[in-house]
């Protein structure tokens, strides 16, 4: 049996209240597992607090301009992804290293005041339905696996075979975690966590994809115009300058 097998949560067995972790850069997914240093005092008792009980924390997303009130109630968004503890290890210094795995979205209804140093909220479970077809799945799934061949290409100047990396992914985690890993904004990322079907997940995140690789096509395009022409470091390795393709 796996660590996530271990500790999987039925939606039946949600909580009806969790701890809110909050950051400014990354927002969790279903089915995506997200590796987290705890090192913050009222982190680490909200840790604790979680491998006593349920295992469950909320990821949520700072509102911009957290900044002056970080260390206080800065405002976050009202949608979050309840996430549970599938494996963790107390360092030394008394710090953490924990691996959350998504569960689901979640509404954060209202906080629970003055009962932790960490902030506590009331949530539900949000809706939603796979509502795709397994033709209309692979149909999806055949566009993303070309469209990342084409985003990592521009990206690193390096060829990948998604498929083949993808293969033993089921369409409802690969979705996931394409929406959890590819580094959307945290506006569109908070868009694809609101979907309420899985089709209008599939639509959007292959919108925000589209967008994203035309961006770089033109950085990629403005780049080598000022250097005079030459190949941009989206160039296979061999190519045109005989050099090693720039990797970021």
């Amino acid at each position: 049996m796996s660590s996530e097998d271990k500790f999987a949560l039925s939606l039946e067995d949600i909580p009806s209240e969790t701890a809110v972790f909050p950051l400014s850069n990354s927002l969790l997914f279903p089915n995506a597992v997200q590796a987290l240093h705890i090192f913050e005092p009222r982190y680490i008792t909200m840790v604790e607090n979680a491998l006593q009980n349920h295992r469950c924390i909320s990821m949520a997303l700072l509102k911009p301009g957290y900044e002056s009130d970080y260390y206080d109630s800065p405002e976050i968004y009202s949608t979050a992804c309840l996430g549970r503890i599938i494996d963790q290890r107390r360092l030394s210094d008394n710090r953490f290293q924990i691996a959350l795995q998504g569960v689901t979205a979640v509404d954060l209804n209202n906080e629970l005041q003055d009962r932790n140093e960490f902030r506590t909220f009331a949530i539900s479970a949000r809706t939603f339905e796979g509502d795709l077809s397994s033709s209309q799945e692979l149909s999806f799934r055949n566009q993303f696996y070309e469209l990342l061949e084409t985003y990592f290409y521009l990206q690193s100047g390096l060829k990948t075979d998604p498929k083949s990396l993808c293969a033993d992914m089921s369409f409802a985690v690969l979705l996931d975690n394409l929406c959890f890993l590819i580094p959307l904004d945290t506006v569109h990322k908070m868009e694809l966590l609101r979907c309420s079907r899985s089709s209008e997940r599939c639509f959007l995140f292959q919108n925000f994809l589209e967008l994203e690789i035309d961006k770089m096509k033109r950085l990629a395009k403005n780049s080598s115009s000022s250097s005079g022409g030459g190949p941009g470091p989206f160039y296979p390795r061999g190519g045109g300058s005989g050099g090693d393709p720039v990797v970021h």
